[in-house]
This record gives structure tokens, sequence and C-alpha cells, in this order.
């Protein structure tokens, strides 16, 4: 199988991660290629890294990729909805200094039509497992999920504005076996006129694969998560691929914003000043920067990169009055 992986947004993601000042350890939240971790532990080489992944496939594969870097990183074989207990179970002393989110789907998962993941082989099975152990597949939701369902899951997993006529088409076309069948059930869902502007099953391919895998329920989870392993001055690094990853990751940072730890370190939010005035300390996410795009050179190099937006947080001690919104 082809692992050629281009991280998105290298250089931006290295040079955010240098500026952190704790000296906790490295987490890459989705593992993929591998491209991401060994930039990380390349650049800095007094910090350990635990990575995660759903994929066997990749994880082998990436193995052999961070080698080179010995006894400093180790992979945990699940999606990042552990991250949080993985990681506690691993670090009690220094905390967490990074957190890096790459969300999507990898390069190599694309590729291979084995995996059903893209539109592109007629012939692909309707798959899209990220973890090939698990049981729910895009076939089982084709096939079997309401009409209502079908429709609620790709509208609101990819901004499909004709949604509820390519779920309608679905369940006329039923049964679905190859990712031929779903292109031409999507193909006389939407307007020839509007076929022009792209690949029309590409929002839908993308919507089942979240749904499949869980995506976002998982996501808002690891996220929160994340902010309580956070050393103080810590950050969490987050490349969104669309709008409605983007919005939760925005929506999970920002109800961290003006927050205070209680008696077991985890982090609840400040109701008033008497509040502060008992733990003596707030505790804040600050958005670093606004979300950031790749360059015109990166996407000329890396098209995949295109629609990647860059979030980033840190968690820090700050007077009350000082906290703000995002």
């Amino acid at each position: 199988m082809n692992f050629d992986h281009t991280p998105v947004m290298a250089k931006e993601i290295i040079a955010i991660a240098g500026d952190v000042k704790s000296s906790g350890i490295m987490v890459d939240a989705t593992l993929g290629g591998a491209g991401h971790s060994s930039l990380l532990l390349e650049a800095f080489s007094d910090r350990r890294l635990i990575a995660f992944d759903r994929d066997s496939e990749a994880i082998e594969h990436a193995q052999n990729v961070l080698a080179p870097f010995k006894d400093r990183f180790e992979i945990i074989h699940t999606g990042y909805k552990e991250l949080g207990e993985e990681i506690r179970r691993r670090e009690k002393e220094k905390g967490v200094a990074i957190v890096l989110f790459d969300l999507g789907v990898s390069s190599h998962q694309l590729d291979k039509k084995e995996r059903g993941f893209t539109y592109r082989h007629e012939d692909a099975p309707l798959d899209m497992r990220m973890d090939s152990s698990e049981s729910l597949t895009a076939e089982i939701i084709v096939n079997e999920y309401p009409q209502d369902d079908l429709e609620k899951i790709i509208r609101e997993n990819s901004d499909e504005r004709f949604a509820r006529s390519i779920a309608k088409e679905i369940v006329a076309a039923r049964p679905l076996k190859t990712a031929g069948d779903l292109v031409e059930a999507i193909r006389k869902a939407i307007p020839s006129r509007f076929q022009r502007l792209g690949h029309p099953a590409k929002r839908t391919f993308q919507a089942l694969r979240m749904e499949v895998n869980k995506e976002l329920d998982q996501l808002a989870q690891a996220l929160d998560e994340s902010v309580h392993l956070l050393a103080p001055g810590g950050r969490i690094l987050v490349l969104s691929y669309h709008s409605g990853e983007d919005s939760l990751v925005k929506k999970t940072f920002s109800k961290y914003m003006s927050e205070t730890p209680n008696i077991d370190g985890r982090v609840l939010p400040i109701e008033s000043q008497e509040d502060h005035d008992a733990y003596h300390s707030s505790v804040r996410l600050v958005n670093v920067t606004a979300p950031k795009k790749p360059s015109k050179r990166e996407v000329l190099v890396n098209p995949r990169a295109k629609s990647a937006r860059l979030r980033v947080v840190e968690r820090v001690d700050e007077p009350f009055e000082d906290a703000a919104g995002m």
C-alpha cells in the first residue's frame, strides 16, 4: 500500500509547538501516516510522544517511520476517545504539553480501494471503517437506516444542500453494494448544473465516513479530555477540514475560556468572583491564533490541504477579570 503522506501545515505546527514552555509530553491523537509525529519528535528531542490510531495498517507503517526515535514514542491502537484514560495511565507527573489532532481521513485510506472510503472506484465496497474490527459499515447505513436518519447524517456531517433528495434516492436504490451504486443514486438526486462544481458524491461519502466512525462524537469527548490533561502553558492544535468539525472545535474550546480547576484538578466554569477567590487562580484556554489556512504554495504542492483550518488554544493561569471569550 502507498503510505506516502505529506503532513498539512507542518511549518506552522512546529512553530506553534515550539513556543510551548511546559515540559510535558506530546500527544498525536491521529497518527495516520506518522508525518506530524516524526516532525514533532525530530524538532523536540527532549520530549516523548504518545500517538493514537484505529487503523492497524497505519500503525504497522508508523512503527517503521518512527523507528529512528527508538524509546521516545509509544503507539496505542485505539481511537482518540480513549485518549484521557490512556494518557492518565502513563503520565502522572509532567502532564501534557502538546496535543495534535489532524482530523479527516488519511491519504492511504483514500487510495486503497478495498477500504471503501472513496467514490473514485466504482467496484469498491461500501465499508469506510477506520478500524476494521468494528461492525458498522457504510453498506449497513445506506441499506438499513431510515430515510430521515440518512438525510440528517448527510446534512449535518457535510452541509450537503441536497441531503433530502439524496436520502430519498438511496432508499429507492436499495440494496446498494458498491461505491458505484451509491454514486449513481447521488447523481440522480443532484441537478446536473450543480454537478459541474465538483464530484457530486464527495460530501455524501464524507458524511457516511463520519457516521461509520462516529468521528464528531469521539472528537468532542477527546477535546474535553485534552483540556483537562494539559499542563499550564500546554497547547492543543486541531486541523479540521470542513465546517462541522471546525464548529465543534470552536464550540468545545469556547466553553473553557473562563474556568477554574475544582478540587481534583479538573476544569469547571467560574460562575462568580467568589468562586475565583476561593480557588485563587483561573484557568482558561487562549485562542492563540484565528483559524489559520495553508498557504497558496502548500495547496499547489498538496491539494488535499486546501480545506484545512488550524485552531490553537493554550491553557494558562490568569486573573479572573482578564479571562475572555473566543
